[in-house]
């Protein structure tokens, strides 16, 4: 799989990476906030567009990588350019349902985890 060093960092990037990157910003961030200056992105803004990722019936996972990018470029706006704050770490990562589980709950499942199944 062809790669490329960035001399700067001297990390690896693999082309494919580079391009799913390229994928997720034209296909599904681009469209939603192309004309809208980005110190005008407001937290209710960034809510309403995860709320059409997952109307569009994108997985949770999908969701992830494409917020998690967004999220990249509002943190480098806030520390070059002078974004005051990054309006999706006010809203939070909406993919899919989060479990919260009690201390019990964490038990249970380790025990039940750990004892064999029982023949039938």
């Amino acid at each position: 799989m062809p790669a490329y060093k960035d001399e700067k960092t001297g990390t690896w990037y693999c082309k494919f990476s580079i391009h799913s990157v390229t994928y997720y910003m034209e296909s599904r961030v681009l469209p939603y906030f192309n004309d809208k200056p980005i110190n005008e992105i407001s937290p209710a803004y960034i809510r309403k567009w995860q709320n059409g990722l997952i109307t569009d019936g994108l997985r949770p996972t999908t969701q992830h990588t494409i917020n998690a990018k967004l999220n990249t470029v509002l943190n480098f706006a806030v520390k070059y350019y002078g974004l005051q704050k990054n309006p999706c770490s006010v809203t939070g990562l909406r993919c899919g349902e989060v479990l919260a589980l009690t201390p019990a709950d964490t038990l249970r499942i380790t025990i039940r985890s750990a004892v064999p199944p029982r023949p039938v």
